[in-house]
């Protein structure tokens, strides 16, 4: 049932109740739409299968460029401009797409990254485990563990 955007605003110059009929579906066919996606989103995931290999080789097909946004915050963390951590970082992973080099290489080679991390901490923001460790908590919150 296709409903007219007008159809269900209050009419500001009299109190009727000409909105209700829209009151009476909208309510009822979001339920019915709840339940559905509900339904299709249980079943996707009681026939999911997972390939965890397949996960990481996926992930590794970036050249470590999924860890961006966490070179992006930790600049910013370190004092950094939000524009200018986006522009060091966007320009790295240029230069990773464009000569299939690994990101976390040419931030090393960056002086201007140098500059700013201490040893390790590059490593740290590479750290798949640290962006994985709430996972299980998440999981359990769910009901999904």
């Amino acid at each position: 049932a296709y409903l007219h955007p007008d159809e269900g605003q209050i009419l500001l110059d009299e109190e009727d109740i000409t909105h209700s009929s829209v009151e009476r579906v909208i309510i009822p066919d979001s339920c019915i739409l709840a339940d559905y996606m509900i339904a299709t989103f249980s079943d996707i995931i009681e026939r999911l299968l997972v390939y965890p290999e397949n996960m990481k080789k996926n992930l590794e097909l970036t050249n470590g460029l999924i860890f961006s946004e966490s070179v992006l915050l930790a600049l910013t963390r370190k004092g950094w401009k939000r524009e200018d951590a986006y522009r060091l970082v966007q320009s790295a992973a240029m230069e990773v797409w464009q000569n299939k080099q690994n990101f976390k290489e040419v931030l090393r080679k960056s002086r201007e990254i140098r500059s700013v991390f201490q040893n390790g901490e590059i490593e740290e923001l590479f750290d798949l485990d640290t962006h994985l460790k709430q996972v299980d908590y998440i999981f359990e919150r769910v009901g999904l563990h």
